[in-house]
């Protein structure tokens, strides 16, 4: 018994006493810390290197920038001062477009970098002096907030051209995007579509034949726009319907247009309700109701 109490001492005693071995980080997240010291037999060195001199390949973009470092061989630029909430943004419409540009940027905390990015969407103030850009920045991997009056230099990646006034720019490229042009149709046709969604709606959900001969009614009208099949198909699929209320007072503005524009519009409702094998009562009821608002009659 005294022998096995001793024994059972010494072991105790060897672990206690026995030296701990450093404990090496698992998590190590490289974008927020200093760099690990410059030694090449630096296990963590070496994978902060290839972490960072890797490049990032996209489908949309062949990114060219290189990772910036000093001196001494230290990178530098590896975190951003978030620019959300760091300038007072007064209004302003948002705006959504698809495009790339590579801008020489200086944030809020003196930090210079250049990127390319793309624009996701962004807002102008009512003056046109400033906007805020939301996109994708090809260097962060991330998505990013850029405002155009900290931008020193901005290039249009589509065309190569040098951008001067950035708000203009972001305005003018977002008309000419597909997005831009079905704006501009809603903008002066948002009555028709809304109309047209409601008489697809009354069984409540919009087929796809239906959606079709809507995007085929808008096509006819603004064929100079030349309007995107798949961003009408998008607002389709995610638009609601108008009350009852709505509808009676599109169709009064509606009443206005020319007579075959009238018959036009009333023959595309037709098709909508004729992709179902019966007509319900209340798809009776709102074609003879427009029927009345634009002709007087049943």
């Amino acid at each position: 018994m005294v022998l096995f109490l001793v024994l059972l001492l010494l072991v105790v005693a060897f672990i206690i006493l026995k030296p701990k071995k450093a404990r090496k980080s698992s998590n190590i997240k490289y974008e927020y810390q200093s760099k690990p010291q410059q030694r090449e037999d630096n296990d963590e060195y070496k994978e902060y290197n290839k972490y960072y001199d890797k490049e990032v390949a996209t489908p949309e973009i062949e990114i060219k920038y290189e990772i910036k470092k000093d001196a001494d061989g230290e990178v530098y630029g590896e975190k951003d001062a978030y620019e959300v909430g760091s300038i007072a943004f007064e209004g302003g419409d948002e705006y959504r477009s698809s495009f790339d540009i590579e801008i020489d940027y200086k944030d809020r905390e003196g930090l210079s970098t250049t990127r390319q990015v793309k624009v996701k969407s962004f807002r102008i103030n009512e003056e046109e002096t400033e906007a805020e850009i939301y996109g994708y920045c090809y260097l962060r991997d991330a998505g990013r907030t850029f405002y155009a009056t900290r931008i020193k230099r901005c290039v249009d990646l589509d065309t190569g051209e040098i951008i001067k006034k950035i708000p203009t720019f972001l305005k003018t490229k977002h008309y000419a995007s597909p997005e831009g042009k079905w704006e501009l149709w809603m903008n002066k046709r948002n009555c028709e579509v809304e109309v047209l969604v409601y008489i697809g709606r009354l069984d409540k959900q919009l087929r796809r034949k239906e959606r079709e001969i809507i995007i085929e009614y808008a096509q006819s009208k603004e064929p100079e726009l030349n309007i995107s099949i798949e961003v009408v198909e998008d607002y389709l699929k995610g638009c609601g319907t108008i009350s009852k209320a709505m509808f009676g007072r599109h169709l009064t503005k509606l009443s206005a247009g020319t007579e075959d524009e009238k018959n036009d519009f009333i023959k595309t409702c037709e098709k909508i309700v004729g992709t179902k094998k019966e007509k319900t009562t209340e798809e009776q009821k709102a074609i003879e109701n427009i029927r009345r608002r634009f002709f007087g009659k049943e």
